[in-house]
């Protein structure tokens, strides 16, 4: 198998399949191509007081919000269900906030999916996957 990654979503969308191989695995481009997709239309959504620092510094409160749902139903208990709902919610809030900050960097998700996938294969390949530091 092999990894494949597309450089821009209309490469895919308009069948040109000009990729580039990475490694032996393959994942499903099209599913990664919603990503800009996604990007394109929260950023409809963002008002002029969300800017590049409220973006960022919401980032963290958001992913916040969800180890808080965790914690509190490790905590408490309850439906596991309605924990699933509320995690949903607050990661969909994540996505948003990852979007804008990728925006305010000139990125698009699918560059961010398609590089974190290659380094992860790279890792599995070399055998540091379980590794730590940013650059093994």
């Amino acid at each position: 198998m092999e990894l494949v990654v597309c450089v821009d979503a209309n490469l895919y969308a308009s069948h040109h399949y000009n990729c580039f191989l990475f490694s032996r695995y393959r994942f499903n481009w099209k599913e990664i191509m919603y990503a800009d997709e996604y990007q394109k239309l929260a950023m409809e959504f963002r008002t002029p007081t969300a800017n590049e620092s409220y973006a960022l510094l919401n980032l963290a409160a958001e992913a916040g919000e969800v180890l808080g749902k965790v914690a509190k139903h490790i905590r408490d208990g309850g439906d596991t269900d309605v924990l699933r709902q509320e995690v949903k919610k607050e990661l969909g809030d994540v996505m948003w906030m990852v979007a804008a900050v990728a925006a305010d960097f000139e990125l698009t998700l699918t560059e961010i999916c398609t590089h974190n996938l290659a380094k992860l294969h790279s890792r599995k390949d070399r055998e540091v996957i379980g590794g730590s530091g940013d650059n093994r």
